[in-house]
């Protein structure tokens, strides 16, 4: 189970990768892919978190195409971080 707070950082990576065209989903599958996200990093114990936010992102059934790479990422996780972005809604 993701907490809020996992549910809203990916709300917010997704946001921003949508905007910069680094990822593509099926249409209306928005939610599913947080939630899918959210829920495996919720599980992760050890080990990066970019990497690990790749691997979900790869492993969602709404994510047609993944370009950005774990460098690009980390860029836009940072970004977020400085900018106090909150993601859809904030």
């Amino acid at each position: 189970m993701s907490t809020p707070f996992l549910q809203a950082f990916t709300t917010a990576v997704l946001t921003r990768l949508l905007e910069e065209e680094l990822v593509e989903l099926r249409p209306g599958e928005e939610q599913g892919v947080v939630h899918h996200v959210a829920a495996a990093l919720a599980r992760v114990e050890t080990g990066s978190l970019i990497s690990s936010l790749s691997a979900a992102l790869l492993s969602a059934d709404g994510v047609e195409e993944l370009w950005a790479d774990n460098d690009e990422l980390k860029r836009v996780v940072d970004e977020l971080g400085r900018s106090g972005d909150r993601g859809v809604g904030s």
